[in-house]
């Protein structure tokens, strides 16, 4: 399952003592490994955080924060992408040298070597943000349908804060505990907190698949978010027995796995 955490602030001290929190909220998610790096984005510091359960790749070389060895970026990373053994034959071939064989590390150099467009290859779900070094930003994303969870704040100095889930949030201490009436409400009337909002006030979500973009400029953080998904349009002229034979096929070529579903196959890109 795994968790991932990081806050951006000018408070060094608010950043070193509240990740080991975050982290600590999440280590139900990962039992196997918790791994914590802080560093900076321009004048802010930054601290990013990753409980791990450990699956496609056992050993230490999966850790995270992920760091690249080449440009220094970072990658904490929820999930798991069901095509990563096409995408690091593809990678490999442009050069990538791979330590491990987990699907972390595919997706770490798929973020160096093609930035955002990446994100609609990506088939399977997941939740990361990713540290471009050079470019001073933080990418958060989630996948096309939201399975994996991200949940944000903005912090009343400037900052930000995120994490898999609310309540690791709270643990900070950064984000007052105060009920958000509207979350309350979508859970009355139709059983489930309906996003953006959630049941604590100014804590929201990354919606799926969408990408959020923090940047710093003059000082003070820039978001900026942009859609990289959006369901394919309705075709009915295709039969049950041909979409099967059309989606399913595309996947199984692709390396994604059989078990996935036609339903979800076709939102594949």
């Amino acid at each position: 399952m795994c968790g991932i955490a990081g806050i951006i602030s000018l408070d060094d001290t608010a950043v070193r003592a509240g990740l080991p929190r975050l982290t600590g909220a999440l280590r139900h998610r990962g039992p196997d490994d918790t791994g914590v790096e802080f560093t900076r984005l321009g004048t802010f510091h930054l601290g990013l955080g990753h409980t791990r359960l450990s699956i496609l790749d056992l050993s230490a070389r999966g850790h995270q924060p992920m760091v690249h060895p080449g440009t220094g970026d970072r990658l904490i990373f929820n999930g798991e992408i069901y095509n990563h053994a096409a995408l690091r034959k593809e990678l490999e071939g442009l050069g990538a040298q791979f330590l491990g064989h987990g699907d972390s590390e595919v997706l770490l150099h798929a973020l160096v070597q093609w930035g955002r467009a990446c994100l609609p290859r990506l088939q399977g779900m997941f939740a990361f943000a990713f540290h471009d070094v050079h470019g001073q930003r933080l990418l958060l994303a989630r996948d096309s349908i939201g399975i994996k969870p991200l949940y944000l704040a903005e912090l009343p100095a400037g900052g930000l804060v995120f994490a898999s889930e609310v309540r690791a949030i709270l643990e900070t201490g950064l984000v007052p505990r105060r009920v958000d009436a509207r979350g309350v409400a979508g859970m009355l009337a139709y059983g489930a907190v309906q996003r953006p909002t959630t049941i604590f006030r100014g804590i929201t979500d990354v919606g799926p698949g969408q990408l959020q973009v923090v940047s710093v400029k003059d000082e003070s953080l820039r978001h900026s978010r942009e859609t990289f998904w959006r369901p394919p349009p309705v075709r009915h002229d295709l039969t049950m027995s041909a979409t099967v034979s059309r989606y399913v096929g595309n996947i199984q070529s692709s390396g994604c796995r059989a078990r996935v579903a036609p339903t979800w196959a076709a939102s594949c890109p």
